[in-house]
C-alpha cells in the first residue's frame, strides 16, 4: 500500500518561497502552524470539493506527488498544467471575436447576452462576482442559521450560472 503525499496549496507555496522550509515543515511537526477549527472546517470542506470533482470528472489529471521524494516533480507538474490553462476572456478581451451585442466589453456580463440570449443573470440575489466575494466573506459572521443556508444558496445559483455561461460560451466559441 502506498502513502499519498498531501501538498496543500498553502504547502505548495511555501515549497515556492524556499525548499527548505518546506522540508522542516513536513517533516518537523515543531515548524507547522496550529490548525483552529475554522481552519480544519476550511480544509475539510476543500477535501470534499476534491473528491466531488474526482467523482465528476474520473478522467482527471491527478497531479499529487506519488510520494515525499516527489514533490519538486509534482510542483513542475502542477505548473505545466496550469500553464495548459487557457483564460475564457482572452477570445473577447483580444477582440479575437467581436460582436457589437458586446457593447465594446468582454465582461462575461456583456458577453453572455450577446453569445447566448436565453441565459441571464437577472432575477438573481447574487448577480454578479463582486457581490458574490462580498457575501462569501460575510458568511462566517452570519449567525441566522436560515439566512446563512439562503445565502448559500444564492451563492450556488450564482455560481451554477457563471459555470453554465462559460460552458454555453465556449461552446458558442467552437
Amino acid at each position: 500500500m502506498s502513502i499519498k503525499a498531501i501538498l496543500s496549496k498553502s504547502t505548495f507555496i511555501k515549497g515556492l518561497q524556499c525548499e527548505k522550509k518546506l522540508f522542516l515543515y513536513k517533516h518537523h511537526n515543531i515548524w507547522q502552524d496550529k490548525i483552529s477549527e475554522m481552519q480544519q472546517s476550511v480544509f475539510n470542506r476543500g477535501h470534499r470539493v476534491g473528491a466531488l470533482a474526482q467523482t465528476l470528472f474520473p478522467n482527471g489529471i491527478d497531479a499529487s506527488p506519488s510520494s515525499p521524494r516527489a514533490y519538486a516533480k509534482a510542483i513542475e507538474h502542477t505548473k505545466e498544467l496550469i500553464d495548459r490553462i487557457v483564460d475564457l476572456m482572452d477570445p473577447f478581451q483580444k477582440k479575437w471575436y467581436y460582436t457589437p451585442k458586446m457593447h465594446e466589453s468582454y465582461s462575461i456580463k456583456k458577453v453572455l447576452p450577446a453569445l447566448v440570449p436565453d441565459l441571464s443573470y437577472d432575477g438573481l440575489e447574487v448577480a454578479d462576482g463582486g457581490t458574490a466575494c462580498i457575501v462569501y466573506e460575510q458568511l462566517p459572521e452570519e449567525m441566522d442559521m436560515i439566512k446563512m443556508e439562503e445565502t448559500r444558496n444564492n451563492l450556488l445559483k450564482y455560481c451554477k450560472l457563471d459555470t453554465l455561461a462559460m460552458v454555453k460560451i465556449l461552446d458558442n466559441l467552437r
